[in-house]
C-alpha cells in the first residue's frame, strides 16, 4: 500500500493537521524524518494512521479489559467506568467532532480513503456522549463499508494486514520493532512472507513435502513387497519345474475326465427333463379326457349346437332389426303422404269447383259486351289454375309410386 494524504482532527495533542505525500517536499524525497518536542504529536500521526483503518492505535493495545472513570469524556454508553482500550480516550477534551482520515492506495492499486469518526450528535454539545464509527470508501468503484471495516481493510485488496500485523510491520511505534524481533520465528515469517509477496514459495514447498511423503510411502510399501519374496536355489526352481509339470499333465487328466462327466450329466439332466415333461403332459391328457366325459361337457356341447342351429334366425333377426328404422321412416313418409293426398284432393276439388263456376260466369259474360273486371282477373289467372292441377296428378303419381313400394316392402318382411 501507499499513503496519499492523512488528516488529522481532535486527536490527542493535534487538533487539526493534514499531510499530504504527494505534495512537496513529501513527494520529492523518499525517506524523512518525524521530529519535534515530547507532546508535538509525532506518535499522535502514526495513531492516526491505526485509527482511520482498524479502529484502533498501538497506544490503546495490550490493556484488555481495563477501565478508569472519566466523567469528563462521556462516552456513549452511559458508563462513567470507561475502558482504556476505548479509541475515544484520544479524543480531545472539550470538543464536539474528531476524525482520522487516511487516503492510501491498495494492494491492488485502487484508491481508497479509511476514516474513524467519533461526534457528540450534529450540534456537537459537549453534554452529549460521543458515538464513534469507521468507514472504507473505494474511490474507483463507488463503494463504501460501513460494518467490519478492519476485517475490510484486512483483506488481501486493501492491506492483507490485520492490526497486529501492521503494528509490527508497515507501522512501527515506540519499542514495537522490539517486539517484532522478540516474536516467534513463525511469526516473523507469516509476516515477511505477506510483505514481500513470498508466500506462494511456502505453499509449493509445502505441496512438495506432502508429494514426498506420498510417493515415499508408495516406495515403502512396494520395497515391503519385494522383500517378502524369496528366490530359489537351482535346485529347488529344477524340483519345482517338475512339480508344476506334473501337476499340468495330472490337470490335463482331470480336464478330459471332467469334460465325459459333464457331458453324461447334460444326458441325464435331459433325460430328467423329458421325463418330467411327459408325465406333466399325460396329467393334462387325463384331465382333458376327464372333462370332456362330465355332464357339464356335454350340455354345453347341446348348447353349442343349439346355438349353431339358430345361425339362420338370429341372421333374420339382425336384419329386421336394421330394417326397423326404415320402416318406421317409411310409415312415417306414407302418412305424410296420404295427409298431403288429402290436402291436394281437397285443393282439387275447391278449383275444380272454382273452374266450373269460372265457366258459368264467362258464359254468361260472353253474352254480355260489357265483361266485368273480376271475370277479366278469373279468366287471366286460367293458366296458372291448370298449373296447379298438373302438380296435383303428378302428387297423385307419386303417391301411387311410394304405396307400391310400401307393400312389396311388407311382402318382403
Amino acid at each position: 500500500m501507499k499513503f496519499i494524504e492523512i488528516e488529522i482532527k481532535n486527536i490527542a495533542s493535534i487538533g487539526y493537521a493534514r499531510i499530504s505525500f504527494e505534495e512537496a517536499p513529501l513527494c520529492n524525497e523518499p525517506l524523512f524524518l518525524i521530529c519535534g518536542a515530547t507532546g508535538s504529536g509525532k506518535s499522535t500521526i502514526l495513531d492516526a494512521v491505526c485509527l482511520a483503518l482498524y479502529g484502533t492505535a498501538p497506544r490503546l493495545d495490550g490493556y484488555g479489559n481495563e477501565s478508569f472513570e472519566d466523567k469528563g469524556l462521556n462516552v456513549a454508553g452511559g458508563e462513567e467506568s470507561v475502558k482504556i482500550s476505548n479509541p475515544c480516550q484520544l479524543v480531545r477534551r472539550n470538543t464536539g467532532e474528531s476524525f482520522a482520515r487516511l487516503t492510501f492506495i491498495g494492494n491492488d492499486g485502487k484508491r481508497y480513503t479509511a476514516m474513524w469518526h467519533a461526534m457528540r450528535g450534529l450540534k456537537k454539545r459537549l453534554d452529549v456522549k460521543l458515538k464513534a464509527d469507521s468507514s472504507l470508501y473505494c474511490h474507483d468503484s463507488d463503494t463504501t463499508v460501513n460494518k467490519r471495516v478492519a476485517e475490510a481493510v484486512a483483506s488481501p485488496n486493501v492491506t492483507g494486514l490485520k492490526f497486529d500485523e501492521f503494528c509490527r510491520t508497515t507501522l512501527l511505534a515506540q519499542g514495537a520493532f522490539t517486539r517484532f524481533l522478540n516474536s516467534r520465528s513463525n511469526e516473523k515469517s507469516e509476516i515477511l512472507e505477506k510483505l514481500t509477496g513470498t508466500e506462494i514459495y511456502s505453499r509449493i514447498s509445502r505441496q512438495i513435502f506432502r508429494t514426498y511423503s506420498e510417493k515415499n510411502n508408495i516406495y515403502e510399501d512396494k520395497k515391503r513387497t519385494l522383500d517378502a519374496y524369496k528366490f530359489l536355489t537351482p535346485e529347488e526352481r529344477d524340483e519345482k519345474n517338475g512339480a508344476i509339470a506334473a501337476a499340468e499333465k495330472e490337470l490335463v487328466a482331470l480336464r478330459s475326465d471332467l469334460s465325459a462327466i459333464e457331458t453324461a450329466t447334460h444326458w441325464l439332466v435331459a433325460v430328467a427333463e423329458t421325463e418330467t415333461s411327459i408325465k406333466r403332459e399325460e396329467q393334462k391328457l387325463a384331465e382333458a379326457r376327464s372333462v370332456a366325459s362330465s355332464d357339464d361337457t356335454a350340455e354345453k356341447q347341446k348348447t353349442i349346437a343349439d346355438w349353431n342351429a339358430t345361425a339362420e334366425l338370429r341372421g333374420n333377426y339382425a336384419r329386421l332389426n336394421e330394417l326397423k328404422p326404415k320402416l318406421k321412416v317409411i310409415a312415417e313418409t306414407e302418412t305424410y303422404l296420404h295427409a298431403r293426398y288429402s290436402n291436394l284432393c281437397a285443393q282439387c276439388a275447391e278449383i275444380g269447383r272454382k273452374v266450373e263456376a269460372c265457366s258459368a260466369t264467362l258464359q254468361n259474360l260472353n253474352k254480355s259486351l260489357d265483361i266485368p273486371s273480376d271475370v277479366v282477373r278469373m279468366y287471366e289467372n286460367a293458366a296458372h289454375l291448370t298449373a296447379k292441377m298438373e302438380e296435383m296428378l303428378r302428387i297423385e303419381r307419386e303417391i301411387a309410386e311410394r304405396s307400391a313400394d310400401i307393400e312389396n316392402n311388407a311382402k318382403n318382411l
